[in-house]
């Protein structure tokens, strides 16, 4: 069943509240678990992949929320790539942030030919990131021309 925005769940000994995330896909779900000091991401924060954007602003506010929750937590569990540290994932949060919000800068100015020279926050050498790049500034609103 689908959870609501800070619907608490007991699934076994754990306690788990539900934070929706948008930003990657519409629907996208972080689950808390106070007690164990753990947070599941979902598609957010994964060490070995740059963001993948569907709605650029809303990506931002999730990244802006994962930060102000990282301080209540030990230990970080992405959907792609191992578990992170706090201070791990504090690291990607902002590496991110920063990349997406010049991608939001370059989409404020019309500026679509700066995205080609962007350097991406991590994963730059993995098969695909480029385009996935390329891709991220298509759904930032910087047409096709990026």
């Amino acid at each position: 069943r689908a959870l609501g925005e800070e619907e608490k769940v007991r699934e076994g000994e754990l306690n788990l509240l539900a934070l929706h995330l948008p930003g990657h896909s519409p629907d996208g779900l972080a689950l808390l678990l106070p007690e164990a000091g753990t947070l599941v991401v979902g598609d957010y924060l994964s060490p070995c992949e740059i963001p993948f954007v569907q709605d650029l602003d809303a990506y931002r506010g999730t990244l802006r929320r994962l930060l102000s929750l990282l301080p209540e937590v030990a230990q970080v569990i992405p959907g792609h790539g191992p578990r992170l540290s706090r201070d791990e994932a504090r690291r990607i949060a902002e590496d991110d942030l920063r990349y997406l919000d010049r991608l939001a800068l370059y989409r404020d100015r019309g500026d679509a030919a700066a995205t080609l020279s962007e350097e991406l926050p991590r994963a730059a050498d993995v098969p695909g990131m480029r385009e996935h790049h390329l891709e991220n500034c298509r759904s930032a609103g910087l047409g096709g021309g990026c």
